[in-house]
C-alpha cells in the first residue's frame, strides 16, 4: 500500500513544455547569466576603484 502522504519532486518533462516555453525558459536562463556576468564585472571595478582609494594613502606614507 503507497502512503498517501508521498509527494515526488522533480522538474517537467521538456517533451510537455511548448516550444514558447522552452523559448521563455531560455531566455530567463541568458538573463540570470548576463545579470551574474554584469554583477561580477562591476564589482570588479568598484573593487579595484576602492583598492586604489586605500592604497594610494599607505604608498604616500611608506615613501
Amino acid at each position: 500500500m503507497q502512503n498517501p502522504s508521498q509527494v515526488d519532486i522533480g522538474q517537467y518533462n521538456s517533451v510537455l513544455l511548448t516550444e514558447e516555453d522552452q523559448n521563455f525558459k531560455t531566455s530567463i536562463n541568458k538573463s540570470i547569466i548576463a545579470s551574474g556576468v554584469l554583477t561580477l564585472v562591476i564589482i570588479g571595478a568598484l573593487s579595484l576603484y576602492f583598492s586604489r582609494q586605500f592604497s594610494i594613502p599607505i604608498l604616500e606614507v611608506a615613501k
